[in-house]
């Protein structure tokens, strides 16, 4: 499966699986107080899969400038598949990934895991993803089996992994505001807002049962 190990390997094999051309690795370490960014860290395919050098890549994001590879509707899906998953120490999700505008945009599909670590006091001090390259029949068969680890799914995004490459230049053009003066860009919208109802219920539920 395209599913990546969770935890990066802490002894001799991790600076070869950092260089690892076909893996995207980054590593963000907080301040477990504050949970500011203390140190970012990214391998040479993170850069790579951006398609700048690792000193571009490093530079632009510790300046906060660095490029979120998400369409305006793809992004709020990932943030709210994130949100869902709470304080998983680790998850998987299957995305897809833009960057550029208009007819030079390009996409590539991702099976995403991210991982984090908490200190004695229950507050994250490290994140840690990793981003693998899929073919579209690969996301098409996480769809079937996964669906819940497929954030598009959240707006009504059943487009094959095919017709996602194909359609980025399109929806990377799209703002939310725009989506909302169309009845296809309101039933995605409003597809996203009934996920995140079911999943505020969820939680409301959650907060009642009594404790262990």
């Amino acid at each position: 499966g395209a599913a990546l190990p969770l935890l990066l390997p802490r002894n001799e094999d991790e600076e070869a699986m950092w260089e690892e051309a076909e893996v995207a690795l980054m590593q963000l370490d907080l301040d477990p107080a504050t949970q500011r960014r203390a140190r970012l860290t990214c391998s040479a395919g993170a850069a790579r899969l951006w398609g700048q050098h690792r000193e571009e890549w490093l530079a632009r994001f510790a300046a906060h400038e660095g490029c979120v590879p998400f369409t305006d509707l793809g992004g709020l899906c990932a943030l709210l598949a994130d949100a869902c998953c709470g304080r998983d120490g680790g998850v998987v999700l299957y995305h897809r990934f833009s960057f550029g505008q208009g007819p030079a945009a390009r996409a590539v599909l991702v099976c995403g895991s991210k991982s984090r670590e908490f200190d004695s006091l229950g507050r994250v001090r490290q994140i840690r993803l990793s981003f693998q390259r899929i073919s579209p029949e690969e996301y098409d068969d996480a769809v079937q089996r996964v669906p819940h680890q497929c954030p598009l799914l959240l707006a009504g995004d059943w487009r094959t992994g095919a017709q996602l490459l194909a359609d980025v230049p399109v929806d990377v053009g799209q703002t939310i505001a725009g989506l909302a003066a169309g009845r296809a860009g309101r039933s995605a919208l409003d597809a996203l807002a009934a996920s995140v109802e079911r999943w505020a219920a969820v939680v409301e539920r959650a907060a009642c049962l009594p404790d262990a």
